[in-house]
């Protein structure tokens, strides 16, 4: 509300001052009214050409941001598979182990449980974010 007012302000002072001026001299108002216009003018159009610019930009990042997640969704969804696969197998030693008494083979699929699940998916997922800013950058599962 206050901006209208101080915009309704200056229209009637530049209209008071346009109004003292083209009693003295007509022509000059009008020059600076149509200088004022193209001034105008040329800031919109550099305005607007930003925004297109901002605009498209956005949009090369929101794809690249799309992108770096559906590979990162990916990679989590095949790094936990394989960690289910691995835990699966690594259970089924020590339920082997346990039913033929095999301590060794307890030992070493416990062992191995226990690495496994010390182990962390996030911990390459850094690397990986850092080689996906390449523009070379690719990745097998």
């Amino acid at each position: 509300m206050k901006q209208e007012n101080d915009i309704v302000k200056f229209a009637g002072s530049v209209s008071n001052l346009i109004s003292l001026a083209m009693m003295k001299n007509p022509i000059a108002v009008l020059e600076i009214i149509t200088s004022t216009v193209k001034d105008y003018l040329v800031v919109k159009e550099q305005e607007e050409t930003k925004r297109a610019e901002i605009s498209a930009k956005k949009e090369v990042f929101l794809a690249e941001i799309e992108t770096k997640k559906e590979f990162i969704i990916s990679y989590l969804d095949k790094t936990f598979d394989e960690r289910a696969s691995n835990f699966k197998k690594y259970f089924g030693i020590v339920d082997n182990a346990l039913q033929n008494d095999k301590t060794e083979e307890l030992i070493a699929g416990l062992n191995a449980i226990n690495e496994l699940a010390k182990s962390s998916p996030f911990k390459n997922l850094e690397t990986i974010s850092k080689n996906m800013k390449n523009s070379n950058f690719e990745h097998d599962f």
